[in-house]
């Protein structure tokens, strides 16, 4: 029993709506701090979050405690941090010590957003990684992005890989013909999950996709909401005559990924730029071979069981899906492999390791 009980404050208005990146982390770091450390506090801070919304978290649990913004903040007796899981978000008003998330910095580093927003963005982390006493980063990418472009000093950052939930591991033929009847999927496919955006380069998997046309490959299933900015996947498809091998599944529900994860022949994932890329992870963790990217964070995360490629050169991107399809004991390989490499990333490793942060920062 320890003699004295501490408090936390954590940003979880990712926790309200449709799950992303953000969301994920939130919520797994949430439920794994509230199992490992079961005498301290978790207090969870909405800055931003829909009224009357239901939240991804159960609230029951008697060491975590929710606390809309609108609501003053108590001055908790033990309460030593408050954590930002990303947002960029204004913490509780009194002075705490703070820690942020920064996942990533493709919003200023890739062309994809206008120079209004990235000098927008560029001001609210460099404003994160002024006030925090440490910042978080899911990679040695992107530490050594904020060392770069932000000067940020070294012994702030620490680096604390995310983790796969528990819920993310090969479901059974059973449960996967169950999610493909669901969405109408009839035959073999490869899978893409993610937010359909120029950065998760989606027009240059269509593009690659379309060179196997002639070749008569599983379809194309692709799930994730789109930007408000984002094309038209059906009408590109049509333009790449492919239509009827193009599927488009919009926003999936988290239940229903690792079985899709599961029944996947290729899980492809070709994007210019992740901070921690967690979607790959997860289709790792479910068996399935992982084809992605030769840039940012990705070779830390996939190691040697994937293929990696340049997310530029279309005609790469498909030799490589053409390769592994055409190879199913290569396909029973990576499968192996994709299983032993997410091992080595829990939610509940990610969840010790920033626990233990909060602890020495307490300390201080």
């Amino acid at each position: 029993m320890k003699n004295n009980t501490n408090s936390y404050a954590i940003e979880g208005s990712a926790l309200f709506g449709n799950m992303d990146g953000i969301s994920s982390y939130t919520y797994n770091l949430i439920k794994h701090l509230s199992v490992i450390e079961k005498e301290d506090r978790f207090f969870i801070w909405y800055t931003q979050a829909p009224l009357f919304r239901r939240g991804l978290i159960d609230f029951r649990q008697h060491n975590i405690i929710h606390k809309k913004s609108f609501f003053p903040f108590p001055a908790m007796e033990g309460l030593k941090i408050f954590h930002d899981t990303g947002l960029l978000m204004p913490g509780p008003e009194k002075k705490r010590s703070r820690i942020t998330t920064i996942h990533d910095l493709s919003s200023i580093l890739l062309p994809f957003s206008g120079e209004k927003e990235k000098r927008a963005i560029r001001l609210r982390l460099a404003e994160a990684i002024k006030t925090s006493d440490i910042i978080i980063a899911p990679s040695q990418n992107t530490k050594r992005d904020l060392l770069k472009h932000f000067g940020a000093p070294e012994n702030k950052i620490d680096v604390v890989y995310e983790g796969v939930g528990e819920e993310f591991y090969p479901q059974t033929s059973l449960k996967s013909s169950l999610v493909r009847t669901r969405y109408s999927i009839k035959r073999p496919y490869m899978l893409f999950l993610g937010k359909i955006n120029e950065t998760k380069n989606v027009r240059g998997l269509l593009e690659a996709y379309s060179l196997l046309k002639y070749e008569s490959p599983p379809d194309l299933v692709i799930a994730g909401s789109s930007d408000a900015q984002s094309f038209n996947i059906k009408k590109l498809a049509e333009e790449l005559e492919i239509p009827n091998n193009v599927k488009h599944l919009g926003y999936i529900p988290k239940t229903d990924i690792p079985a899709l994860m599961s029944g996947a022949e290729i899980f492809v994932w070709p994007s210019f730029y992740e901070g921690f890329g967690l979607p790959v992870l997860e289709a790792m963790a479910c068996g399935a071979p992982v084809i992605s990217s030769n840039n940012s964070c990705i070779p830390e995360i996939v190691g040697d069981a994937g293929i990696l490629v340049d997310p530029g050169n279309i005609q790469k991107i498909s030799a490589a899906m053409k390769k592994v399809l055409a190879d199913k004991e290569m396909q029973l390989s990576m499968k192996k492999k994709s299983l032993e490499r997410s091992k080595y990333f829990s939610a509940k490793k990610m969840a010790a390791e920033t626990l233990n942060i909060y602890r020495r920062i307490s300390a201080n």
